[in-house]
């Protein structure tokens, strides 16, 4: 009998069993919308002893839900989601894992399986009357009741009252316990646990994990120290130095620029958290199911345990360091010559933050003469190629030790945040081009060229402010980064790139290369922060098996297809579902903010329009919000989609994009993050006043 070969020891699937990587077919797969169809994979998933697909029981695809207050439902999947029918959305919540079983020709669902219930526990308002006890969780695209059978043991527990309640049954009806009770309002320190806590994203570790991670980074860092860092490049006596923000806690990069006869030198030293963050192990496990940290206002949560984040993979000055680095040669013009990755030990010598490296910069101080020339070099070509610089303003929330919104500034960047970024970038291609040039598998972040549709929908508005954009089939980053360029200057710039960024697609993970239309770059990965992304944790371990000549081939092959693709699929709904509660709670912060400011007026811009009303931006604050169409006065409100406007019937008045407006602050609903405005009452024509009529 033929002995089974061992299973790899390097590759492994934290979920399930131990799993490798071999290279994929140059293909995508995801032009058909998955594996094997555009369908997903029917054969391999189709349960045992079920018909056929195509026959009775169709094709199966699965994903998560978005369910409408309606009753209908859409199955979220590539290429276009799956219209799921009242019948079948009854007893699903929005987030919930399913599978269904799909007509191959008409898409018409035939069967629905819910394989995991997104929400468990939530922050929601009881209430109490006629023998009933109920907890709402009230939400502008979604409202679910829960029964509460047993009587809280809560002492001055009142309907009204703010609580976190958990399901423990879900049909035929939800059914719920009350955990603790937080009053008629809920604090402001609560807002991010409200988020995170509905959304189920793990805030602590285990206890394994932690004690993994905390021996784990004592021993591996003595160990190598006692051997001498065999198999790693010494790097101790250059000047590394890291560049971050004020309050960074985790330094996954340092970098170092050298002027050389022939042009420049850049070292991007990366920590080498794969070597503490073993396949296999408790700690790995959790870090996939994260697959990144999350940043809130307040607080964040990692996705590493704080003896590696904080402690043995962060490149703490003066301390020896564990890293893999990639070297770069430019010659003077900035044209890269030649890269190299390899293992390395590094010991930065300065912990810098972005402001004082730009004053110092600016005032001639001696070390970052050759840093801004060769960055300056490198991004002029960057662009020359067809980047796309929609650098859009972003906000910053500012809290105070209570997490009360004291006030929304301009995130400012500065030349060395850019310097970080461009050599974040040189380093993500150089190594993603090392590794199609050995045809070695990888893990690409890609970014496809924006549908034509919707590009013609944004050409149509630009045309409507007289301007002439012709962007083609939009395949070329160069057209679009040009009309960029050709506005800049515009007084509605802002706001013509933030709908040229809806036009485009979203960047993602995949194991083959569909290249990065954004940056301009035929080959592009995440390399640079495995403290806090996954896909980086795992580009190190196929780097590390690189340098070390392990090829990837024989058993390992084996099991290489689906562990990748499965990987590259998972930490993209991570990012995806991380922005979004970032996204929660800012809009929270923002509203308790704009509460102390009800019945105030504000300059603003349109920034959409749509049937409900003209949503805007306020120009102080960066604040969002929603002129309901009921707001805009007596007249009736046409929407007028191909100019994306509202026009009013009687008074021709037209509220488009990028119009300057202003507004009174009319309601906030904080719970939500939702900000309700009128039009200001002195710029209201007559007829058209907020408490007038014909």
């Amino acid at each position: 009998m033929q002995k089974e070969a061992a299973r790899p020891s390097v590759w492994m699937d934290p979920r399930k069993e131990p799993v490798n990587l071999r290279r994929q077919p140059k293909k995508n797969p995801w032009k058909t919308g998955g594996h094997g169809g555009p369908f997903g994979r029917p054969e391999k998933n189709r349960p045992r002893g079920s018909p056929t697909p195509g026959r009775a029981i169709g094709v199966l695809v699965q994903g998560e839900v978005q369910k409408n207050p309606r009753g209908f439902a859409f199955l979220l999947h590539r290429p276009a989601d799956i219209f799921i029918p009242g019948e079948f959305a009854a007893k699903l919540i929005t987030g919930d894992a399913v599978k269904a079983w799909v007509h191959p020709k008409t898409k018409e669902v035939l069967r629905l399986e819910i394989t995991k219930r997104a929400l468990k526990q939530f922050i929601g308002t009881y209430g109490a009357g006629f023998g009933n006890r109920v907890v709402t969780l009230e939400d502008r695209g979604m409202r679910e009741t829960v029964y509460v059978r047993e009587r809280p043991n809560l002492e001055g527990l009142r309907t009204g009252d703010k609580v976190l309640a958990e399901i423990t049954k879900y049909e035929p009806q939800l059914e719920g316990r009350i955990l603790r009770a937080f009053g008629a309002k809920l604090a402001p320190k609560l807002d991010t646990f409200s988020v995170v806590v509905r959304s189920q994203w793990p805030q602590e570790f285990s206890a394994a994990a932690i004690e993994e991670a905390e021996k784990l980074s004592e021993a591996i860092q003595r160990e190598a120290e006692a051997a001498g860092y065999p198999g790693r490049k010494d790097l101790r006596s250059k000047p590394f130095v890291t560049i971050d923000g004020a309050d960074a806690r985790d330094f996954d990069d340092a970098i170092l620029v050298e002027k050389t006869g022939s042009g420049f030198a850049l070292y991007v030293a990366i920590a080498d958290v794969a070597e503490f963050v073993r396949p296999g192990t408790k700690l790995d496990a959790e870090a996939y199911a994260r697959a990144t940290s999350v940043y809130f206002p307040e607080w964040v949560i990692p996705m590493l345990p704080e003896a590696l984040s904080n402690g043995a993979c962060s490149l703490r000055p003066d301390e020896d360091k564990l890293t893999l680095t990639c070297e770069m040669h430019f010659a003077p013009d900035g044209k890269k010559r030649q890269a190299k990755i390899y293992e390395s030990v590094i010991r930065s010598k300065r912990r810098c933050i972005y402001e004082d490296v730009q004053k110092e910069y600016e005032s001639g101080a001696p070390g970052w003469k050759d840093a801004y020339e060769l960055f300056r070099r490198i991004r002029e070509k960057r662009y020359r190629r067809g980047a796309l610089d929609l650098d859009l303003p972003e906000a910053k929330v500012v809290l105070d030790s209570d997490a009360n919104t004291i006030d929304i500034r301009k995130l400012e960047r500065v030349d060395s945040h850019k310097l970080i970024e461009e050599f974040m970038i040189a380093a993500n291609e150089s190594v993603t081009e090392i590794m199609e040039l050995e045809d070695w598998p990888f893990v690409y972040r890609v970014h496809e060229p924006p549908k034509p549709e919707a590009l013609e929908r944004f050409e149509r508005f630009a045309m409507a402010l007289g301007l002439k954009p012709r962007f083609g089939e939009g395949d070329d980053p160069r057209v679009i980064a040009a009309f960029i360029d050709s506005i800049r200057e515009r007084p509605y710039s802002n706001t013509l790139h933030y709908l040229l960024l809806r036009s485009l697609k979203q960047a993602r993970y995949e194991p083959v290369n569909l290249y990065h239309f954004g940056l301009a770059s035929k080959a592009y990965t995440h390399f640079t922060s495995p403290i806090r992304r996954y896909p980086d944790t795992m580009v190190h371990r196929i780097l590390k098996k690189y340098v070390r000549r392990q090829k990837i081939e024989g058993p390992e092959a084996a099991v290489f297809d689906e562990y990748l693709a499965e990987a590259c699929d998972h930490c993209s709904k991570q990012e995806r579902k991380a922005e979004q509660l970032d996204r929660a709670v800012v809009k929270i912060k923002k509203a308790r903010f704009m509460e102390k400011h009800l019945g105030e007026s504000f300059d603003a811009n349109v920034t959409n329009v749509s049937e409900a009303g003209v949503f805007v931006e306020l120009e102080k604050w960066f604040v969002e919000g929603l002129v309901p169409v009921d707001e805009l006065g007596s007249d009736y409100f046409e929407y007028v989609e191909e100019r994306l406007m509202l026009k009013g019937k009687r008074s021709g008045r037209k509220f488009r994009i990028g119009d300057p407006i202003r507004v009174t602050v009319m309601r906030v609903d904080i719970d939500n993050g939702f900000v309700d405005f009128t039009l200001d009452d002195e710029q209201a024509p007559h007829g058209m006043r907020r408490h007038g009529g014909d």
